[in-house]
């Protein structure tokens, strides 16, 4: 039996399973790494990562990994895969980006959809011929509907729009969290918290609209419901394209509130299954059986 590790690398933390000769398998999770790898210190502080990860680990016969915003064509890819060579003394590595092993953790190519939303949203597969496919997954400034940011972001919208009608209602209940959750008294204090803050403290404001919806508000049931909406499009332009019939979602904006993945289910005729798993270790249970 072959030894093999696979790392899911993400821009929250990186997740890692090895699959000894003996057949035991142990997970771990480390700092993040990302494909964005563009001065000398966060070089060193992605070797310090991996070096943390082999210290876990023995022999490799075999090393998958996947690494988001990661372009495999890219320069950074290539200086990526002569680091991991050395650090992990293996000659043959698959680098891929994080959607390209998480599809391959669930589906064989050409066989479903995934879908995943968490800061940002896409849809990902793999056709018959091998070839990655998306749709979305564009970054926030230009698109990423119906994940956190874009669900935090219609929050703000709800509450300046109070603004444009003269004066804040705060018995509105998403008025209210998104304001509270700012800890803002007014434009000048939700201002500090949304700009000195980025797309983070944006995507955080998500769970206070599955707040504000617990509370009765149909403002906030409406940006859920049109999250999974959006996300479900996405889905069906992968649908479309490459004439898959399977679906499977996966991420954090699915676990603020179920409203979201029952419209995206809905859309689908309810032919879609949600996950919450370590990508790492379902990659190697499905693909590596001896």
């Amino acid at each position: 039996m072959k030894s093999v590790l696979c790392i899911d690398c993400g821009a929250s933390s990186t997740k890692w399973s090895w699959r000894a000769k003996d057949g035991s398998l142990i997970s771990g999770k480390a700092p993040h790494i990302t494909g964005h790898i563009f001065d000398d210190a966060e070089w060193q502080r992605v070797n310090s990562v991996f070096l943390e990860i082999k210290n876990h680990i023995g022999e490799i016969d075999e090393f998958v990994i996947g690494v988001t915003g990661l372009d495999s064509t890219n320069q950074v890819s290539k200086e990526l895969n002569v680091l991991l060579q050395k650090i992990f003394a293996i000659e043959k590595i698959t680098l891929m980006n994080d959607m390209e092993l998480a599809f391959s953790a669930f589906f064989s190519p050409g066989e479903g959809v995934f879908i995943y939303a968490g800061t940002g949203s896409v849809a990902a597969s793999i056709d018959k011929n091998g070839t990655f496919q998306r749709a979305g997954g564009w970054g926030y400034l230009i698109a990423d509907e119906g994940g956190g940011f874009w669900i935090g972001q219609q929050a703000l919208k709800h509450v300046t729009s109070n603004w444009d009608r003269g004066a804040l209602n705060w018995s509105d209940p998403l008025v209210a969290a998104t304001m509270n959750k700012a800890g803002a008294k007014d434009w000048d204090g939700l201002r500090k918290f949304v700009y000195s803050g980025g797309r983070q403290v944006v995507a955080s404001l998500a769970p206070e609209v599955a707040k504000a919806k617990s509370e009765g508000s149909e403002a906030a049931a409406s940006i859920l419901r049109e999250a999974g909406s959006h996300l479900a499009n996405l889905a069906l332009e992968l649908q479309e394209r490459l004439g898959t019939t399977k679906f499977v979602a996966m991420g954090g904006v699915f676990k603020i509130d179920r409203l979201i993945f029952d419209s995206l289910s809905e859309k689908l005729n309810n032919d879609i299954q949600l996950v919450d798993a370590d990508i790492s270790r379902e990659w190697i249970v499905k693909n590596i059986k001896s």
